[in-house]
């Protein structure tokens, strides 16, 4: 993409003329550039509120129905509503486990948690049943390796806004490992704003970066990773970002 801007939301009107030059100017190749580039999202992260209301950016209201169409999209692929024996599920960047609470707890009989706040990560541990809650693993998504053949699902859910390019690839690529060989179904849902214009938007303040659709297509495509199905997120408040479903295999 040649024409994409971004303008920060940090207020010093910062534009760039590619997500290249973005990534030359705010990392270059200094490995301590991206120390502190994930730091940021880590001290928003920490400082965060363990609710509902503290993890959805004060916009509780988002929560039912963001369940429900996480549902209704989950079903597309898993077929029974009730928990199926021996089924496992992911839930990436988890916070306080909300969506697992709600939702792949009732339908997996075994949900793993990534999740690098402590904070978070216990308060997650507190709300899931024990008997539907797997491996808790307290660590950033760029760092964690995966085991290969287990996940019938694999959600990643506003959390990818975080990663650089080359992690973003590196982690679904490695989502895809994660995929159960032995289950067709298998698939990776990823649920996240996406920006409404060929504009990317990137906030200085924690190092985050709504994407467009055609960015995120490429990244996938160097992931090794299709786009079998989508859906928009419906309803969703106007003032809100659009929010989209893809299914990736």
């Amino acid at each position: 993409m040649t024409d994409d801007l971004t303008l920060g939301w940090d207020g010093h009107d910062t534009q760039y003329r590619s997500v290249a030059e973005l990534w030359q100017q705010e990392l270059g190749n200094d490995q301590s550039r991206k120390e502190e580039w994930y730091g940021k999202s880590l001290e928003y992260w920490n400082k965060s509120d363990p609710s509902i209301n503290g993890v959805l950016g004060g916009f509780p209201e988002v929560h039912e129905i963001d369940i429900q169409g996480t549902h209704n999209f989950i079903l597309r692929f898993q077929k029974n509503p009730t928990v199926s024996d021996g089924t496992f599920a992911l839930d990436c960047g988890a916070g306080i486990g909300r969506v697992t609470e709600a939702l792949l707890s009732k339908i997996y009989t075994t949900t793993d948690l990534i999740e690098p706040c402590p904070h978070l990560m216990e308060e997650a541990k507190r709300r899931i049943p024990a008997e539907r809650l797997g491996t808790c693993y307290l660590e950033s998504l760029e760092k964690m390796s995966l085991l290969e053949s287990r996940y019938d699902l694999i959600l990643v859910q506003w959390v990818a806004i975080y990663f650089t390019d080359v992690d973003f690839v590196d982690f679904f690529a490695r989502c895809k490992k994660a995929l159960r060989q032995d289950n067709p179904n298998a698939i990776i849902i990823f649920k996240d704003n996406v920006a409404s214009t060929e504009k990317f938007i990137f906030d200085r303040t924690d190092s985050s970066i709504i994407r467009t659709d055609s960015q995120y297509v490429a990244l996938w495509d160097a992931a090794g990773l299709t786009q079998v199905d989508y859906a928009l997120q419906e309803p969703w408040p106007q003032k809100l970002l659009p929010t989209w479903m893809i299914a990736l295999k």
